[in-house]
């Protein structure tokens, strides 16, 4: 094929400068990757603002160098991509590649997206140094769809401290010539430890200034936020490290704190309504750049907690920026704004047919599950964890019901305790909004304990481990 031929080994090649780390000679054809990230020169990308920043590692650094660009239906494609990965002397390198790096190189989302990581975990060695993995692709045509494989190719060298991964479409390059392109551009890689050094040491300085300075952002808007609660005459938020989310007060008219993506979520509880749909809005105005943000399962299991029958809940949400992004970035989500406006929208409920006001109660504080929102079929007297996800039993053809790990609560005067919702779902399922008409069931949190359930005329007996076994079993009695 005519663009094989640029690969031929009489081709004229050049040498591609890597920031002056190393050296390397190339086809003509290969550049450096031309994203506007890689025009910077390499200073001010490891010294832009660390809460702006993508993420780096002080172990290893990859350079993306295509050849070209492949333009049809399916869009830009690179038929040609070569990755040059060094690591940093202390870090253990063997000729496989593990799957720590398969998924570094899945998460850039140059190219390949994140399902290639299984395709490239696939990789079985073939030669010394080298691994191999293909699959079969195909792209439309004018006139047919054309069928082709895709071919990856690792080769590392543990001496030198350096991986190559090259991806070819095979229309491009055969498997022998993509080898041969693979082992002349390790022969012609130099190296220059001196610099590569002082690059993992610089970035080691810099990831431990920037996990010290994104520490001390959650610290100071944690602090800012608990003042203006406390002006509020509202209970404080507890203390929270860098990336430690979960935590939130319930106070009945309120229920606040610091999510997954560790935003502090604000819920002002309006009461509840026979209508349908909310004559008010259900977000603040003051949200972050993020939009409008849903509640997840477990708050909206917590949110729906005495909600009368035949009523829908009224409540306005917000969200912040995460903790960790400077004071000035989550200054405009202002407790007093978010007040005020909830106590318009709660003026506004209160006129709504069948309205019923929230009550106000002593604060309660909860620690969220982290579980995903997907439900594992469990069976009947067979241990299950469920800090993971919902767990459901019984056929879905028949009536079945899904027991739902929210989390720890503890309210004042009582110890902590392990709330779970269950859901009742019968033959003809109908849509229900998350956690509504859930029942919700509570045992010990540092002794575990029993639950009895009647699910369809037939009773249960839940036994619950505590948090360290986290065992859920489910008996018929």
């Amino acid at each position: 094929m005519l663009l094989s031929r640029l690969f031929r080994s009489d081709r004229a090649s050049r040498p591609v400068d890597l920031d002056g780390l190393a050296t390397l000679e190339l086809p003509a054809s290969f550049h450096l990757d031309e994203t506007p990230e890689q025009q910077l020169p390499p200073a001010r990308r490891l010294r832009r603002q660390p809460y702006l920043q993508h993420p780096v590692s002080a172990e290893q650094l990859t350079y993306y160098l295509p050849s070209h660009d492949s333009y049809g239906f399916g869009g830009r494609k690179v038929p040609l991509l070569l990755r040059v990965t060094f690591y940093a002397d202390d870090v253990p390198l063997a000729d496989a590649p593990d799957r720590a790096y398969f998924h570094a190189i899945a998460r850039q989302d140059y190219y390949h997206d994140g399902q290639r990581e299984a395709v490239y975990a696939r990789a079985r060695p073939v030669g010394e140094g080298l691994y191999f993995t293909e699959e079969a692709a195909t792209s439309p045509g004018w006139f047919s769809v054309k069928a082709y494989h895709e071919q990856h190719l690792i080769l590392t060298d543990p001496a030198r401290r350096v991986r190559l991964f090259l991806s070819a479409d095979d229309r491009e390059l055969s498997r022998p010539e993509a080898e041969k392109l693979l082992r002349q551009a390790l022969r012609s890689l130099r190296r220059e430890p001196a610099a590569l050094a002082r690059h993992f040491d610089y970035l080691r300085h810099f990831l431990q200034h920037e996990a010290a300075l994104k520490a001390a952002n959650v610290q100071a808007n944690l602090l800012r936020f608990n003042c203006q609660l406390a002006e509020a005459n509202l209970p404080p938020l507890r203390a929270v490290a860098l990336y430690e989310p979960g935590r939130l007060v319930d106070v009945g008219d309120y229920f606040y704190g610091v999510n997954e993506r560790q935003e502090v979520q604000f819920f002002a509880r309006l009461g509840t309504s026979r209508l349908p749909q909310p004559a008010t809005s259900p977000y603040f105005t003051a949200n972050s750049f993020l939009g409008r943000y849903l509640a997840s399962f477990n708050q909206q299991a917590i949110l729906q907690q005495g909600v009368p029958a035949g009523h829908d809940g009224r409540w306005r949400a917000g969200v912040s920026e995460p903790l960790w992004f400077p004071p000035e970035d989550i200054a405009a989500f202002d407790l007093v704004e978010l007040l005020r406006e909830a106590d318009e929208s709660r003026r506004q409920a209160q006129r709504q047919p069948g309205f019923v006001a929230a009550g106000r109660s002593a604060p309660v504080y909860w620690d969220l599950s982290r579980a995903e929102s997907n439900q594992n079929r469990a069976a009947p007297g067979q241990p299950a964890d469920y800090r993971h996800a919902g767990l459901t039993y019984g056929a879905v053809t028949e009536t079945h019901f899904t027991l739902h790990y929210v989390g720890t609560r503890t309210a004042a005067g009582q110890p902590p305790q392990l709330v779970f919702t269950l859901e009742i779902f019968d033959s003809s399922p109908r849509y229900r909004a998350v956690a509504a008409d859930a029942q919700y069931h509570a045992v010990d949190a540092a002794q575990g304990g029993q639950l009895d359930l009647t699910v369809a005329g037939t009773r249960y007996r839940v036994r619950v481990e505590p948090p360290a076994q986290g065992h859920l079993t489910v008996e018929p009695l």
